[in-house]
């Protein structure tokens, strides 16, 4: 998440996924935005759309990313589902959990669907040696 540059704000988001929409359901977003290209107010993303063939909702799966000065990698379950070009995310970032409801994006929230819950079984997280 963003480097707090109000210059150059940045994202990227692992998975964002709407479990009971309508819309969006079993599908895992895997973005980077920037939202202030170094002061110009423009904004823009890329990513991918992968299809999940199971309920996030069901078990635990695992998600992970690899993040190189060269390349941006999502995976699921071990397997490689999205890969783009680093072009601009070359600062640290924060890193965030969080559950948003999007109403825009993913639709109204059904009372019966509440309450939600958010769980995480096991973070980690590696770093290349400088020069790798």
């Amino acid at each position: 998440m963003d480097t707090g540059d109000k210059d150059n704000q940045q994202e990227i988001d692992i998975f964002e996924m709407g479990v009971h929409s309508a819309k969006c359901a079993n599908n895992d977003y895997m973005t980077a935005h920037v939202w202030n290209d170094h002061g110009d107010n423009h904004s823009w993303s890329t990513g991918d759309l992968y299809h999940l063939p199971w309920n996030v909702a069901d078990a635990f799966h695992t998600y992970g990313f690899e993040w190189t000065r060269d390349t941006l990698k999502w995976f699921v379950d071990g397997s490689l589902v999205c890969q783009l070009n680093n072009t601009n995310w070359h600062q640290p970032m924060y890193l965030i959990f969080d559950a948003e409801p999007m109403l825009q994006w993913f639709g109204p929230i059904d009372d019966q669907d509440l309450p939600a819950d958010f769980l995480i079984k096991d973070l980690r997280v590696w770093r290349q040696p400088p020069g790798e």
